[in-house]
């Protein structure tokens, strides 16, 4: 719900109330076989309340501001039953557990933003924000006969502990823009974030149950935006260079990490601020309008390296954080034509992207290699607009990759499993708004 309050020509309130709740579950089976490799049920019970306040006010013709403040609230349960008594061969038998774990987080946060009209074509922008987290963990883990022996012996201790999270931080942002034309600006800034810290969510043993800190990052970054031939032709270009702190990876094999005793460092799925590292790339996006045709592309290049590491992690300097192409892009054109009945438009576009890794210890079983996947769409719309049918054509050329690999034998488990993408997908959509 939100309520806007106009006091006069420059000066307004505006308050933003969200509720939100969802519940989910699912099921897997990482091996599709007869044998119990990775069998899992789970869920997700969530609730969440959230309100925000915002003053917006003018200052004659040099200054716009806003000033606000943030509050938000969730509840989380993560009701599960693992039984993953083969994925690490030598835990046989006591790998099997029930849990139901909920999570109570806040967020408060405070801001201010700034933008001064230095002259016509010169702008400086100035933001801050004050943001203060916390997090209160509680673990249940049982037997299905509801013990914590049997084949809950490995995950017992966790039953009945709790571990908790604060953190708070200021981040900034500094911006200054020209107009050189109406159509063409040049800018620069300077601007921090980060990632919320917490504790483990999935440990596998009481020890295992550690803080990790908020990942914060700060990046310079320079750009044009333009427009061209009567806004016919858009064309936007920036280069940056990040610099990482308390990097956030998730181990898979974790003796010695964070006080973690070797003896209880595996099996692991910890979050560990694991280093630091630098991030330089270069983003490209165009967009062409003539009549009913329309072309757009975009492309990006990243090169990512870590300058410092914690060693336990097993992280070497050589290797790039999880999910990290070096280039991806995507291009594509369609045409509308019109008639009586309403309009055809029809569109083929493509996206690529070069290779990743899905774990933080990179190794050949957790390489996906790049790949390119292409897609159509052909839809009618009337000429009221209130309705849309469409038929799409996804992975049109049938490509076989991989969405996602999940390797366990590199850190001492039994198995390597992925995700195989869709094949050649076709759809009829019919859309319609009241």
């Amino acid at each position: 719900m939100s309520v806007d309050w106009t006091l006069n020509e420059s000066l307004s309130l505006k308050n933003i109330l969200a509720l939100r709740g969802y519940s989910s579950s699912w099921s897997e089976d990482n091996d599709e076989s007869i044998w119990p490799v990775g069998l899992g049920i789970e869920g997700l019970d969530h609730h969440q309340f959230s309100e925000e306040l915002r003053v917006n006010g003018r200052w004659g013709a040099l200054l716009d501001y806003t000033v606000g403040g943030f509050y938000f609230r969730e509840l989380t349960v993560y009701p599960a039953h693992e039984d993953l008594r083969s994925v690490f061969p030598t835990l046989a038998g006591i790998f099997n557990f029930i849990q139901n774990d909920p999570t109570l987080a806040h967020d408060k946060a405070g801001y201010l933003h700034l933008i001064y009209h230095l002259t016509p074509q010169f702008d400086a922008t100035f933001g801050a924000r004050f943001t203060d987290q916390d997090k209160l963990y509680h673990y249940v883990r049982l037997n299905p006969q509801g013990g914590t022996g049997g084949s809950a012996t490995l995950v017992g201790s966790l039953n009945g502990a709790s571990a908790y999270y604060h953190a708070n931080r200021w981040d900034w942002r500094g911006n200054l823009s020209y107009h050189l034309t109406d159509q063409a600006m040049v800018y620069g800034q300077y601007s921090t974030g980060f990632k919320g810290g917490g504790v483990d969510p999935r440990p596998f043993y009481v020890q295992q149950a550690v803080q990790f800190n908020p990942e914060s990052l700060a990046t310079y970054e320079v750009g044009t935006k333009s427009s061209w031939f009567d806004n016919h032709l858009r064309t936007n270009l920036d280069g940056f260079f990040s610099q990482y702190r308390d990097i956030q990876l998730t181990l898979l094999q974790c003796a010695g990490v964070g006080g973690v005793p070797p003896a209880f460092g595996t099996p692991c799925a910890l979050p560990y601020n694991a280093g630091s590292g630098h991030e330089k790339g270069v983003e490209f996006e165009t967009q062409l309008s003539v009549g009913g045709f329309r072309a757009d592309a975009n492309l990006s290049y990243i090169d990512f390296k870590y300058v410092s590491l914690n060693a336990a992690t097993g992280v070497s300097l050589s290797m790039v954080t999880p999910w990290t192409p070096r280039w991806q892009g995507g291009a594509g054109v369609q045409y509308t034509i019109p008639f009586t009945a309403g309009s055809f438009t029809g569109r083929i576009d493509g996206t690529t992207r070069s290779g990743i890794y899905t774990n933080a210890v990179n190794g050949p079983y957790n390489h996906i290699g790049g790949y390119t996947v292409y897609n159509a769409h052909l839809m009618w719309e009337p000429p009221k607009g209130n309705w849309q049918i469409s038929v799409q054509g996804k992975n049109i050329t049938d490509k076989h990759y991989w969405l996602n690999v999940f390797d366990l034998a590199s850190s001492g488990g039994a198995s390597v499993g992925g995700v195989p993408s869709p094949p050649l997908e076709v759809d009829l959509e019919i859309k319609h708004t009241m």
